[in-house]
């Protein structure tokens, strides 16, 4: 797509992927025909360079923010400039529509996050709390809370009705320029400065993990409690453990503990380390089991139930692995008997190291009748 006299510094896509709308240190916004790269038309009226662009959720609308302290809202059919949202003063770097399109949000070099609204150009309140630029926001699907970036090295998190601040996400060292929340609205994504992305817990601001991409296309992504995936050796071999105040290990020694493809991928989709250890039940004629269980049969079918929120990742009755349980958790066991106390153990492990045992007795009594005792 050329047709800009100078640095392009912002681009959007309206949400049916037709159009494109592009910002320039050349003062203009540019619409383009994302099929045949075709420029539709040029939106004039900034006095500095554009900095920011926004279609709106139909498409009908274009916001701009500029170097020149304002936003700009357009019809983008037209071109025509429609009104001007005065108010930062400094650079604008950041533009956002809410999802019903009735509300806008800019981040500004003033250090503030301004709300707006888009009939009127009224400014509703600012947001106040960063200490340095504000480069990047996204509001949330329903429109009650937003992030925003800045180059404090912060994200935060805001109520939008409000103003008030939520909560700081401190972790980057350095500028952050990218932020967008999960379509669930439980995690958020930052990029920055400091050569990461990561991942965070909206609703507590932790963070869940990092992503670091290296200029030769190597890559790791490691968790908060250090368990790592990396592209390859020579990626691994960037990572460093610190085992004590001045002293610093390569990544070697502590591979076989903290190379957990597996967890990190876990971690990723629950959002959490899990901490809790599986349940064990075990059943007899639909009746959960105790402690004891007597029998009259020299052969028992031991069922039962690994249960955990996360994926079971070993079960064993007796040092003996189960090898098959269907998806919930739901075990058969057979097992020879001998006449009186027999011992059973279970242990269930789930793919956190989280690890649960039960110990219960079958008796088998040759001329009794089957009783369950311990569950009345």
């Amino acid at each position: 797509f050329k047709g800009h006299s100078d640095d392009v510094r912002a681009v959007a896509l309206s949400n049916d992927g037709r159009l494109a709308l592009s910002g320039s240190l050349d003062h203009t916004l540019k619409l383009w025909e994302v099929e045949s790269g075709r420029e539709l038309r040029t939106f004039k009226g900034h006095l500095f360079g554009v900095s920011a662009v926004a279609f709106s959720p139909d498409g009908l609308l274009a916001l701009s923010g500029s170097m020149d302290a304002t936003l700009k809202l357009w019809d983008v059919n037209s071109g025509r400039e429609i009104r001007t949202f005065k108010g930062h003063s400094e650079w604008v770097r950041a533009v956002a529509f809410s999802n019903d399109g009735l509300l806008a949000l800019s981040g500004s070099s003033d250090n503030t996050l301004k709300l707006w609204d888009v009939n009127s150009g009224r400014e509703i309140r600012t947001f106040k709390g960063h200490a340095n630029s504000v480069v990047a926001i996204s509001f949330s699907l329903n429109g009650r809370i937003a992030l925003s970036a800045s180059w404090d090295n912060t994200l935060k998190l805001w109520d939008v009705n409000s103003g008030r601040e939520i909560r700081t996400f401190k972790g980057h060292s350095s500028y952050v320029n990218a932020v967008a929340f999960s379509n669930d609205e439980l995690l958020a994504l930052s990029g920055s400065w400091d050569g990461t992305s990561r991942l965070w817990h909206v609703e507590t601001g932790d963070e869940i993990a990092q992503m670091v991409g290296f200029t030769d296309g190597e890559w790791v992504t490691m968790t908060g409690q250090g368990y790592y995936v990396a592209s390859s050796t020579k990626a691994e071999e960037r990572i460093n453990v610190r085992t004590g105040p001045t002293q610093v290990s390569g990544i070697a020694p502590y591979r076989h503990q903290f190379k957990r493809a597996d967890l990190v991928a876990a971690i990723l989709q629950a959002g959490k380390l899990d901490r809790q250890p599986p349940r064990i039940e075990v059943y007899s004629k639909q009746r959960s089991v105790e402690n004891e269980l007597v029998l009259d049969t020299y052969r028992y079918t031991l069922r039962g139930q690994a249960i955990d929120d996360s994926k079971i990742a070993t079960l064993t009755v007796n040092g003996k692995p189960v090898h098959e349980r269907d998806p919930q958790g739901y075990f058969n066991q057979e097992l020879p008997l001998q006449v009186g106390k027999n011992r059973v153990h279970i242990t269930a492990t789930d793919i956190f190291d989280n690890t649960a045992h039960k110990t219960l007795s079958l008796i088998y009594s040759p001329k009794s009748h089957q009783s369950v005792v311990g569950d009345r």
